[in-house]
């Protein structure tokens, strides 16, 4: 009895006050220690995912990688679809933050989904707070976008909206919708992002879902500095992430402080904008969560050209070092706007054989999106450079 009670206290403090607060552990590890004294039984696994979101959100990569570790062999020893489901879900988001390996990634959520059925699954939004199809969908649109697919990446977030509000899961839908205001941020529809955060705002207040509230506010943040109110996302921004540290979380961390300094940039303040990638750059190398790295080091050398110094050579340096990562974790998105930015450098500086070469070979790569802003301004700067 005390198992079973231990486990719906921790999904409840998860909706109440959010994965990453200390006595969601404190109830998960209780039922841990629960499930070692009873032996076998089928609560073991919802306990050890409640354990697992906790450690992820938290930024423990290395913890949340292991128990994602564990769960995928209970799964695939016991040929259990329901819990192959889960674990594939586990492991995509374990992948994607922890050291942003989009392609392993990608194979974890795409499995997840050829797995998932609504009608057989509907159960384990029950048992585990969100609707699986939903997480995987939402996930595996910011992946697709990143990899340079943002025509499949629309289509996929498209479905996982469409599969939330079927599945009138209150919780799956503010899940939904702050993934999709930042996937929107992503590919810089603003009018998108900030409809689909205020719709999050709105529902996950309704409900009482904090963290989901929080998720949405960056977003909505960044569409304030990119509608000329960029001091008001300043101070907003600021809030949100006071207060996102303040409940423990770190997931997300680099990114939410890249959205700061991109705000402070719109706000002509280059100067805090700087100090904020330098703190978002040191959290993403503590905690390995580098999918938003590239564009934190091609802001860096847009605000350094900003800057009253304006120290070309190094913002120069910055945009290769952000093609450079962009290539090693495979995120031809990145790749495309760091090129941009250095390619629109070079031709500043009248060095225009050079910027046509940095861009060219990028944007010819893409075969999809060609009406996205990114692939826009890129043939503006290769039409400048012929």
């Amino acid at each position: 009895q005390e198992l079973a009670m231990q486990a719906l206290l921790g999904m409840a403090l998860i909706f109440a006050k959010g994965y990453s607060e200390r006595e969601v552990e404190q109830a998960y590890a209780r039922a841990r220690d629960l499930c070692a004294q009873l032996g076998e039984t089928p609560l073991l696994y919802p306990v050890l995912w409640g354990l697992w979101a906790y450690y992820l959100v938290r930024g423990d990569y290395e913890v949340s990688q292991d128990i994602g570790h564990q769960l995928l062999t209970m799964a695939e020893r016991q040929q259990d679809t329901e819990l192959l489901l889960e674990a594939h879900v586990i492991q995509g988001l374990n992948f994607f933050y922890g050291g942003s390996r989009l392609a392993v990634a990608r194979a974890h959520l795409e499995q997840a989904s050829s797995l998932y059925d609504l009608d057989q699954h509907k159960a384990h939004a029950l048992s585990y707070g969100q609707d699986p199809g939903v997480v995987s969908l939402a996930a595996l649109s910011w992946v697709l976008w990143l990899q340079g697919y943002p025509d499949q990446a629309l289509a996929v977030y498209r479905k996982c909206l469409g599969l939330a509000e079927a599945r009138a899961h209150q919780y799956s839908l503010a899940y939904a919708l702050a993934y999709g205001a930042t996937f929107h941020q992503f590919r810089r529809n603003v009018d998108s992002a900030r409809e689909l955060a205020q719709r999050g705002i709105t529902l996950s207040s309704e409900h009482g879902f904090p963290i989901w509230a929080m998720a949405s506010s960056y977003t909505l943040g960044w569409t304030f500095a990119r509608t000329g109110e960029a001091d008001k996302a300043v101070a907003y921004l600021r809030d949100a992430i006071q207060t996102w540290h303040a409940i423990g979380a770190q997931l997300t961390r680099p990114h939410q402080l890249g959205l700061l300094a991109d705000a402070l940039a719109c706000a002509g303040r280059p100067d805090e904008g700087l100090e904020a990638l330098k703190q978002a750059l040191f959290e993403a190398h503590g905690t390995t969560e580098r999918y938003y790295e590239p564009e934190l080091h091609r802001l860096n050398g847009e605000l350094l050209l900003q800057s009253a110094t304006a120290n070309e050579e190094q913002a120069e340096s910055a945009f290769v070092q952000s093609l450079e990562c962009a290539r090693a974790l495979g995120a031809k998105a990145w790749e495309l706007r760091a090129a941009v930015s250095l390619a629109r450098l070079k031709l500043r500086q009248g060095k225009r054989d050079q910027a046509h070469r940095t861009l060219a070979e990028v944007y010819e790569w893409f075969a999809e999106g060609f009406d996205t802003p990114d692939l826009r301004d890129a043939r503006v700067v290769l039409a400048e450079s012929a």
